[in-house]
């Protein structure tokens, strides 16, 4: 199995647990600079839904840098994220390095 793989099951495996949580202004900024609000047919906030993924902080201080194989690792796991939960979609902020998964309700 490749690290990117690794990582990606990693984080994949919190997927079915996450603590749902409507929406903040930061958050619906994104969505809608994204571009997801259209995609999704869902243009209200309250149609929407976040939770924080959580990372190690290793992964998070190389998100902050925007480490390559670390970006590579995260984009495998959009890969991974959109083929087993199509409707999912995670938000990276590199500047906090942190990672916001939304999904619409």
């Amino acid at each position: 199995m490749k690290i990117n793989e690794i990582t990606s099951h990693k984080y994949i495996g919190q997927i079915l647990q996450l603590n749902w949580h409507p929406i903040n202004r930061a958050t619906w900024t994104t969505i809608r600079d994204e571009g997801l609000d259209e995609e999704q047919d869902a243009p209200n906030p309250s149609q929407w839904v976040m939770s924080r993924l959580v990372i190690s902080p290793e992964d998070s201080e190389l998100l902050k840098t925007f480490d390559a194989d670390t970006v590579d690792d995260f984009n495998r796991f959009d890969i991974d994220l959109k083929e087993k939960f199509p409707g999912y979609v995670d938000l990276i902020d590199y500047e906090n390095g942190t990672v916001t998964i939304v999904k619409t309700i």
